[in-house]
């Protein structure tokens, strides 16, 4: 789940990068990167489909790769204490 999930934000971390470099190119020929705003009219249409949605994707989606390692790491730590339980009670039967 946690590869999944880090591979789902990592794409799309990188298309939320892509899209805001295809504004500030459309921007500048437009004449208009000061006041323009991604997300917002012209620029809220399929081609910055994911600013529409959120302010700023490409960190969120970023912070969700890290959460990410997060859930890979998981399973690790259940048998890092299974582990632990175990060496744990194998004393308890040595007394």
């Amino acid at each position: 789940i946690g590869g999944a999930c880090w591979f789902t934000c990592w794409i799309l971390e990188n298309i939320a990068d892509v899209q805001k470099l295809i504004f500030e190119k459309n921007a500048k020929k437009n004449n208009d990167i000061k006041t323009a705003v991604l997300g917002w009219k012209p620029y809220d249409t399929i081609p910055y489909w994911l600013w529409t949605k959120c302010r700023h994707p490409n960190y969120f989606f970023e912070w969700s790769c890290w959460n990410s390692f997060i859930l890979m790491s998981i399973p690790s730590i259940f048998d890092f204490w299974n582990d632990e339980i175990r060496m744990f009670y194998q004393k308890l039967e040595s007394f």
